[in-house]
């Protein structure tokens, strides 16, 4: 055998041990979970809330993390504002570092996009990011 060979034996070999000594060393419990909800927070603010929300459901204890990420970033093209309310309702931080709203004035009613911005509004929001579509459809001939 090559030494080469020999030393990319040994480094795999130490590699699985690596990984073999961090499974038996947490027996099982999953390390994120037991992070602090404020460094919880900060990963979810780092995504759209709608993964944050989606990513909630696998841990029990993360179920209302994502109510309290200092950010939210909420796209409404895709879904009905009705629908990005019952969300919001459920969203308990005081204070809102970063909200971002895209929405499309073709489906929201001038009425729900008030709505929103006064949420963001009433949440103290250091930055506020609006970004407005107007769909057009296309007739074909």
């Amino acid at each position: 055998m090559s030494d080469e060979c020999r030393e990319t034996a040994a480094v795999e070999n130490h590699s699985h041990r690596k990984i073999k000594q961090a499974r038996d060393s947490t027996n099982g419990v999953d390390l994120i979970s037991s992070l602090p909800d404020v460094i919880l927070q900060h990963i979810f603010s780092q995504i759209p809330t709608k993964y944050a929300i989606r990513t909630s459901v696998l841990s029990k204890r993360w179920k209302h993390v994502w109510s309290e990420t200092p950010s939210v970033d909420i796209d409404c093209y895709r879904y009905e504002p009705g629908s990005v309310y019952g969300t919001l309702a459920r969203y308990s931080s005081p204070k809102i570092t970063s909200f971002r709203l895209s929405i499309s004035t073709t489906e929201a009613k001038p009425k729900q996009i008030d709505s929103l911005i006064e949420f963001a509004v009433s949440r103290s929001t250091e930055k506020l990011s609006l970004e407005f579509c107007h769909a057009y459809a296309v007739l074909r001939r």
